[in-house]
């Protein structure tokens, strides 16, 4: 950064959109296995997960995690997502995000860096309703706000360093417990791509129905 300028409107980490939370359509909903196996994900030990708190919280720990976190920066797999355009949410250059990310791999990639983060497994981005996992991470000193570590000060160099990680955190998860592919699979929704597929038959079927002919009036020789 250049001296006498202040940070990018890209560098801000300022409350917005994407630290809110919303009530999404019943539609986008998991089924309630899918919500079970996502809510029971324990991370391994040493992970930031419910810092503090062991096993499931109670409703007063929740409580006071969401108090002690409301100032934390929020990261979705949106910001990191390849396949969604910018206008959408997408944080990074195309080439710089994966394919597929989830929450839980992006949630081990935190653990490794030693951010203290809490995982929201049920939380959507507005924008990217159909796939579930929210991160709340401390990147800065609550009393000096200075950040926690000089390599992140914005959550773009977080998400950058996660992106680029996600991949090998993806194979050793899956080689420590299979189950979680299952999980993983579980927080991106299949709804949205049938959707789409049963979008794309209409719009086809509809194309394919003849459309009825309209008769010319024949003027009656005399």
């Amino acid at each position: 950064m250049s001296k006498g300028k202040g940070p990018s409107i890209m560098e801000l980490d300022d409350d917005d959109i994407d630290n809110m939370d919303f009530d999404l359509p019943d539609d986008t909903q998991l089924s309630p296995s899918q919500q079970s196996q996502l809510q029971s994900f324990q991370p391994p030990p040493g992970a930031p997960g419910f810092g503090g708190f062991p096993g499931q919280p109670s409703q007063a720990d929740v409580a006071a995690i969401k108090e002690k976190t409301k100032k934390w920066t929020c990261i979705y797999p949106l910001y990191i997502d390849r396949t969604k355009p910018k206008r959408l949410g997408r944080k990074l250059p195309s080439h710089q995000c994966h394919q597929t990310p989830t929450a839980i791999y992006m949630l081990e990639a935190l653990r490794l860096l030693s951010i203290p983060t809490v995982f929201e497994p049920t939380a959507r981005h507005p924008a990217d309703p159909f796939t579930f996992g929210r991160l709340k991470v401390q990147l800065r000193d609550p009393e000096t706000r200075k950040p926690l570590n000089p390599e992140f000060k914005t959550r773009l160099q977080l998400l950058k360093k996660v992106a680029e990680m996600l991949d090998e955190c993806e194979r050793t998860m899956k080689e420590r417990d299979p189950t979680v592919a299952v999980m993983a699979a579980n927080s991106r929704s299949q709804i949205s791509k049938e959707v789409v597929e049963l979008a794309k038959t209409l719009e086809k079927e509809k194309e394919g129905v003849a459309q009825p002919v309209k008769k010319k009036d024949k003027k009656k020789k005399k």
